[in-house]
């Protein structure tokens, strides 16, 4: 599922109190640890939520993966943003902290270093890479210009912030947990959603109570909790298969197209079997698609960021042509599955 932008203000429903706690901290302090677990929307709350909360004026974000090196992937980011301020390259400062600084003096705005998926610096960094980050956050902290860190991460990970509490002693100190979100508000999140796609012009629905609560049923897993970060996947398909039967005018969603398409295991499963298989018979090698995947994910199953040079080692390990992989790659990202950064 992608994360919710600044531009989907107009879809992103059922985050608004965590959205207004997370607005105030802002005012309370420079460091704010946000946690939670895997599919509660942290990344949509910063991004769409917290964002939009912000003036432009008020607001210079960069949202920042670890890559292959953190302090690496955030010096780029710095860099290029005073590069578009014509700051002269002889004029930059190595310090990170400085470079900070010196952006906010030729933007006028706060700047937000939003730290995604911090959990990557522990699953793939070394313990020198983590020891020189948090020096970095403390010499930012120590800086008087009005900059801001976000570190947003699975809870699962907390425990390996101990040992940079020493460094940073203000680490724990504001800290936000996002919780799954309660039934009740899964309900209106999908109803609200419906209704502003109807409204937009995108679909006409029909039977909204009942569709609404078919849809939440087939939302849950194991007839437990229901899973909010699968809604986007089913709604695509409860798109595609009333587009299927749809004349004219925008395309009709209705109840009775629930039984066409059955829990959300099934959906997923049979979303990506059928788009492997195609995928496998277009390259002409069996299996090789999910080894691909493979290679994209962690040992402990987080996302990882793949640079260009690991992905041609990744090719030859496989025995791939060029355009075979970047075949697989075009397709993942057309499935949403992965996503490019430029």
């Amino acid at each position: 599922m992608d994360a919710y932008e600044k531009k989907d203000k107009e879809l992103f429903f059922g985050r608004e109190q965590e959205t207004q706690t997370l607005y105030d901290l802002t005012f309370n302090t420079r460091l704010i640890l946000l946690y939670g677990g895997s599919g509660t929307g942290k990344t949509s709350l910063i991004q769409c939520g917290l964002a939009n909360e912000f003036r432009d004026t008020r607001w210079y974000s960069f949202s920042i993966r670890r890559g292959d090196n953190l302090l690496d992937s955030t010096q780029n980011e710095l860099q290029a943003a005073l590069e578009q301020h014509q700051v002269q390259a002889a004029e930059i400062p190595e310090d990170l902290s400085e470079q900070a600084e010196l952006l906010y003096r030729h933007s006028f705005k706060p700047i937000y270093l939003i730290f995604d998926q911090f959990e990557e610096l522990f699953v793939l960094g070394s313990e020198e890479e983590q020891q020189a980050f948090f020096q970095f956050v403390r010499s930012f902290l120590n800086k008087k210009f009005p900059g801001k860190i976000i570190i947003s991460m699975r809870e699962e990970f907390i425990a390996d912030l101990w040992d940079f509490e020493k460094i940073v002693p203000s680490l724990f100190e504001y800290r936000f947990r996002v919780e799954k979100m309660r039934t009740e508000m899964v309900r209106q999140v999908i109803e609200k959603t419906l209704q502003k796609l109807e409204e937009m012009g995108k679909i006409k629905v029909s039977g909204l109570e009942q569709l609404t609560e078919g849809v939440m049923n087939r939302l849950k897993v194991d007839d437990k909790q229901v899973e909010l970060t699968y809604l986007q996947v089913f709604l695509d398909r409860l798109y595609r298969v009333a587009a299927q039967d749809n004349g004219s005018g925008p395309v009709h969603i209705r109840p009775a197209l629930l039984d066409k398409i059955g829990a959300i295991k099934d959906v997923i499963g049979e979303f990506l079997d059928d788009q492997i298989a195609l995928l496998e018979e277009e390259i002409g090698q069996k299996g090789v698609a999910l080894k691909i995947l493979g290679e994209l994910v962690s040992d402990k199953k987080t996302k990882k960021r793949v640079a260009v040079e690991t992905l041609e080692d990744i090719r030859k390990r496989l025995d791939l042509q060029p355009e075979q992989l970047q075949r697989c790659l075009d397709a993942f990202e057309q499935m949403r599955i992965i996503k490019r950064f430029n």
